[in-house]
């Protein structure tokens, strides 16, 4: 009895078929065939029953097979250990990935994989978040690539980005015309869903709310993203797609994206392992490549950099129009010879400065009443957004109420204030009344309970969902001028924002002058020229 024998049963055990196994484990179906009788011959016992189609375990076969898988894993842990211990990146790797994102995702991530660690062989297959789990649990694979857990389970999750869901409507659709999609003019539409059991069709049922969507699986029962996109493009309803999928449209199918309003139904894809899973080097390498090629509007888990090309960018709703399915199996592997060169991810920064404001409605607090308030409130004037990380803290107060003292001469030069944190409108509402300082505030109170916002502007701190102390001046033509994030512990000084508004308010009507160090309303500017080059 050998290991390789015991791997052949159990491939044989989850194909059900000696062709499909034999791939899997890249021998011809002979030699497997010939390994696994010669494995029954020796136990005196026969394995499985090959009279049935599919092929299935004999009753004595099931016990084997699941004493085999134990006596693999097992042994997988010591070469394992081995592995780690070397910070070695090679041997096979199982992932079990989503269908809804395997096709948009692997064209980007595993030829550049390969590529930096040929010793790796990686072998891939699309699975549903429950096959995963339990691949996961039997050892048939390494790691998952999945959705949000629903619940509490034990696996090591491991997040990786943020992602939206887009309408993709047809031309002859009522909702065309529409810059965008609420979820209330989904209750009429044709709608084009996945099968129940696709969390990527969950997903959007539990968020939309759309009733319509149990009528329409019953007319149209279809498990493919991909030809709904085409029965879409033949002008009929509408379906939804991921944002992976937009960057592989051409510009005609690109015209039947439309974004939802604000809030945004919004995934989050995570890698997920068995707790003892050892080789965590190779863990956090998927994690750093992958972040080469998320799509350029995804937001990375737990990290507000904003960067350009193929690396973690928040979720930019600056430009945030634009800027299959079935169980298959990949396999990559490659037999070069591995570079000893470290891998190193290089971010390139993408200043947020002249970006423009992002649509929003929002719900906000002011003056004793409820109001809502939109991105269209804010043009032709200026405006200060500062982010707080929450309500009925201890230094949000001191900022807020110092912002609420300047707040007549920040009116008196036309900017209005916009405060931010991910509390609700009713938690704000708690708090004016039982804090006798912040009855002190005049400006709007936003609130951004499902930090769409927050996470426009990068300073949304995803483990916590809240946000850092950002502070944010916007001019009347939507762009940002002056940007500042802090961690939460540094309180901010409002005469010192009041002083930067005034500097960017004076360089806007003044072309050519510039405020030097220090420069408060009346003071001297400078006009630079070649004359000025090495003198000041």
């Amino acid at each position: 009895m050998t290991l390789q024998q015991l791997e052949y049963i159990l491939a044989v055990s989850q194909f059900r078929h000696f062709a499909k196994a034999a791939e899997h484990c890249r021998v011809t179906q002979p030699t497997l065939s010939a390994m696994i009788q010669k494995l029954e011959d020796e136990l005196d016992t026969k394995i499985f029953d090959r009279s049935q189609q599919p092929i299935c375990p004999t009753p004595v076969g099931q016990l084997v097979i699941e004493q085999a898988r134990i006596v693999l894993e097992q042994a997988g842990h010591i070469k394992d250990i081995i592995e780690e211990e070397k910070h070695s990146l090679s041997g096979v790797f199982k992932l079990g990935i989503l269908p809804t994102i395997a096709p948009y995702l692997l064209p980007r991530f595993f030829p550049q994989l390969m590529k930096k660690y040929p010793k790796l062989d990686i072998r891939v297959t699309e699975m549903k978040t429950k096959d995963i789990k339990q691949a996961l649990i039997k050892g048939e694979i390494d790691a998952g690539l999945i959705a949000t857990l629903p619940e509490k389970d034990d696996f090591r999750q491991i997040p990786l980005f943020y992602e939206q869901f887009y309408a993709y409507v047809a031309h002859e659709s009522k909702l065309f015309d529409n810059k965008i999609i609420r979820t209330s003019d989904l209750s009429d539409e044709q709608l084009w869903m996945l099968d129940e059991g696709h969390c990527f069709r969950d997903q959007l049922v539990r968020f939309c709310q759309m009733k319509a969507a149990q009528a329409s699986q019953i007319a149209y029962h279809l498990g493919s993203m991909e030809t709904f996109m085409r029965m879409v493009e033949s002008g009929k309803g509408v379906t939804f797609i991921p944002e992976l999928a937009i960057d592989q449209l051409n510009d005609t199918q690109k015209e039947l994206v439309r974004p939802f309003a604000i809030p945004t139904p919004t995934r989050q894809i995570i890698l997920i392992t068995n707790e003892h899973f050892i080789r965590t080097t190779l863990l956090e390498v998927l994690k750093k490549n992958k972040s080469l090629c998320t799509p350029r509007n995804a937001v990375p888990a737990g990290n507000s950099v904003r960067c350009i090309d193929f690396v973690y960018r928040p979720i930019n709703l600056f430009n945030r129009f634009f800027c299959s399915i079935g169980k298959r199996c990949y396999i990559f592997a490659s037999s070069k010879k591995q570079s000893t060169k470290p891998f190193k991810t290089k971010k390139i920064m993408e200043p947020i400065i002249n970006s423009q404001l992002p649509e929003f409605k929002v719900q906000a607090f002011q003056n004793g009443s409820f109001k809502t308030v939109t991105n269209e409130d804010v043009k032709g004037k200026w405006a200060i957004f500062f982010f707080y990380p929450a309500d009925f803290t201890f230094v949000c107060p001191t900022e807020l109420v110092d912002i609420a003292e300047k707040y007549e001469q920040f009116q008196a030069m036309g900017v209005e204030v916009y405060s931010v944190s991910t509390d609700s409108h009713f938690v704000h509402k708690a708090w004016h009344d039982a804090s006798e300082s912040i009855r002190k505030i005049k400006y709007p109170m936003l609130a951004d309970p499902t930090g769409v916002l927050t996470r426009a502007f990068g300073v949304m701190i995803e483990e916590e969902g809240m946000a850092y102390r950002g502070t944010f001046v916007v001019n009347p033509e939507g762009k940002i001028k002056i940007a500042e994030i802090q961690d939460n512990n540094i309180g901010r000084n409002a005469d010192e924002l009041l002083r930067k508004v005034e500097a960017a308010q004076f360089v806007a009507t003044h072309d050519g002058e510039v405020c030097p160090a220090k420069w408060k309303k009346g003071g001297e500017t400078l006009k630079p020229s070649i004359d000025l080059v090495g003198k000041i």
